[in-house]
């Protein structure tokens, strides 16, 4: 025999462990729903939580929109703002970021809010925040970008080649200017 019994034992042992720590990665994603009550910026909303009422910071996934204060940053927030205010939402969360964000797929009935935000030319699709989310939305994603560039809408429609938001942030943005925003507390 190649294997002994001891060895047996701990293949088994190892294979139970493998699958009980895939199912804890499972019960990690959570859903919320609720109504918009604000918009931060082009990617980010605010939801008071059906649930417990507490108000929520939710980051779209998958794509990054435009900083406010970079171009098309005000349009952005308000494509975001026309479709989501007041709105009933069910989000798909997977991840949360600096303590309070939360990185989610948002619906709003059966508009997916990031690829609405892709398809007015408002966002690029972003990869780091689309690792946790289903891969048979990437391609509404890119086919969403695709379209807005060619129709040259947004951001898109610009003559001069547009900034993605995180070469902007490398550039002009510190970390500490956000901690107020993010540590509220009202929150």
């Amino acid at each position: 025999f190649l294997f002994t019994l001891p060895m047996l034992n701990n293949f088994y042992k190892l294979l139970i462990l493998l699958f009980l720590s895939s199912l804890s990665v499972i019960s990690y994603a959570w859903q919320i729903s609720g109504e918009v009550v604000d918009v931060h910026d082009g990617d980010t909303i605010i939801v008071v939580d059906d649930d417990k009422g507490y108000k929520r910071i939710i980051r779209l996934s998958a794509i990054d929109a435009p900083e406010l204060l970079q171009s098309f940053g005000k349009e952005s927030k308000n494509h975001l703002l026309e479709v989501s205010l007041g709105r009933q939402i069910q989000a798909d969360c997977y991840r949360t970021i600096r303590a309070r964000v939360e990185i989610c797929r948002v619906l709003v009935g059966d508009l997916d809010l990031a690829v609405a935000q892709l398809e007015a030319g408002f966002a690029w699709r972003y990869r780091l925040y689309s690792d946790g989310h289903n891969p048979k939305y990437r391609f509404l994603y890119a086919k969403a970008e695709k379209l807005a560039e060619e129709e040259k809408k947004g951001l898109w429609s610009s003559p001069t080649k547009p900034v993605t938001p995180w070469r902007w942030r490398e550039r002009y943005e510190r970390w500490d200017d956000y901690m107020e925003w993010y540590w509220h507390k009202d929150w």
